[in-house]
């Protein structure tokens, strides 16, 4: 049994998470179709948080578990809380972080902070970054950064065309 954790987890990270990348690519760019390019809303769709949320529930349920039963420890104790406290603020973030697009109007909604508002003839120019697994990161500038899109959102195949409509060069 020890022998057969060691093929799975490689298996798992090595073809299952390009699939399940891949996956979320093409629903992304179903959305995206039904969307139109003068007025559209990049962000995570609020299944993620709830995703996040209901593991959240999940891992209290086993930390309360293990401590009623005896058979925590102090690692479990330290650690398990922070991964509940990182899953608490990843939802919190996806739910909150969005940008919606109306005409040549941006309005930027950080986690944290008022919303913001830009306009496409401000942006200067824009810099493409590509990560692990294919995804790609577009860093927009005025004078300075001012917000990140990656690939893995929908909506950013709309913003890069209204970009390209509004002449902005992508570096």
């Amino acid at each position: 049994m020890k022998f057969l954790s060691i093929l799975i987890v490689p298996f798992a990270v090595g073809i299952l998470t390009p699939t399940i990348f891949a996956v979320i690519k093409n629903n992304n760019l179903k959305k995206e179709t039904q969307m139109s390019i003068n007025s559209f809303v990049i962000g995570y769709s609020i299944g993620w948080s709830v995703s996040l949320l209901l593991f959240d529930i999940l891992l209290s349920v086993i930390l309360i578990f293990l401590n009623i039963y005896g058979n925590s420890n102090l690692a479990t104790n330290l650690i398990i809380p922070i991964f509940i406290s990182l899953f608490a603020f990843g939802a919190y973030l996806m739910a909150r972080e969005k940008i919606v697009i109306n005409q040549d109007t941006i309005v930027f909604t950080p986690a944290f902070g008022k919303n913001k508002t830009y306009y496409f003839k401000d942006i200067t120019r824009m810099e493409k970054g590509i990560l692990s697994n294919g995804i790609v990161v577009y860093n927009v500038y005025t004078n300075k950064k001012i917000f990140s899109l990656d690939s893995m959102k929908p909506g950013v195949n709309l913003f890069l065309q209204k970009a390209q409509t509004f002449n902005i060069v992508i570096h």
